[in-house]
């Protein structure tokens, strides 16, 4: 038997290493990956800054362009409407000494037989020495108790003129507030005649802070609620 050992064929030799080079994967390097994310953060932040800083310049523009037309702005804010017969007469709290004073003059002078009050508590003082002092009736006062906004007077008041069968209202308000509130109780009741006739304007110039305080509310409810704003 032949036992000769058997020699492989050399055409079955491996390739050459020279002519094939092998390169090794190279690992991601996690100092490059680093830096990487470092510069995307530094990205960001610059441009975070960036908007922040041209929304701070939008607000500050804003600020001054108001601060500078003050006296013109209030008069577009004030409106005010000569009084009329009405059926009631509808007043929203805040202000309330002389919102109230007004009320009673307008009550006094034989204007409307009720008088809605929307936002005030029942049991406050102050509504009860002007009930007093001005001899009103408690028939002829509507006590809606539960409104915190200028919006939620007039969806609050809504049920209790509809109930009482208004189609005439006098909305008395601050002559600041008077735009802002025709509008916003308009839009919620547009089947009701709504008159303003807001407390007047002090004597001198108008106040800066109620003025600027209104435009930026004015234009909220524009958007959040879409009051016409004229």
């Amino acid at each position: 038997m032949n036992l000769s050992l058997h020699t492989p064929d050399s055409s079955l030799k491996p390739p050459d290493s020279e002519a094939f080079p092998v390169h090794p994967v190279n690992p991601v390097n996690p100092v490059q990956r680093i830096r990487h994310r470092i510069s995307v953060v530094k990205r960001w932040k610059r441009l975070l800054l960036a908007l922040v800083a041209t929304l701070i310049l939008i607000a500050a523009l804003a600020v001054w362009w108001v601060n500078t037309h003050t006296l013109a702005i209030s008069r577009y804010l004030e409106v005010s409407q000569p009084p009329e017969k009405a059926d009631v007469i509808l007043v929203p709290s805040g202000d309330s000494a002389p919102r109230l004073a007004k009320v009673a003059e307008l009550y006094a002078e034989g204007y409307a037989p009720k008088i809605l009050l929307t936002g005030f508590r029942k049991s406050n003082p102050e509504l009860e020495s002007f009930q007093k002092k001005h001899k009103i009736p408690s028939a002829a006062l509507i006590i809606e108790p539960d409104a915190t906004s200028t919006y939620t007077n007039a969806t609050r008041s809504a049920p209790l003129l509809r109930k009482s069968g208004a189609r005439t209202v006098i909305l008395v308000t601050s002559w600041w507030h008077s735009r802002r509130a025709l509008s916003t109780f308009r839009h919620v009741m547009p089947d009701v005649r709504f008159i303003s006739v807001p407390v007047p304007r002090n004597a001198g110039p108008a106040g800066r802070r109620e003025v600027n305080s209104e435009c930026w509310k004015l234009a909220l409810y524009c958007i959040l609620y879409r009051i016409s704003p004229w």
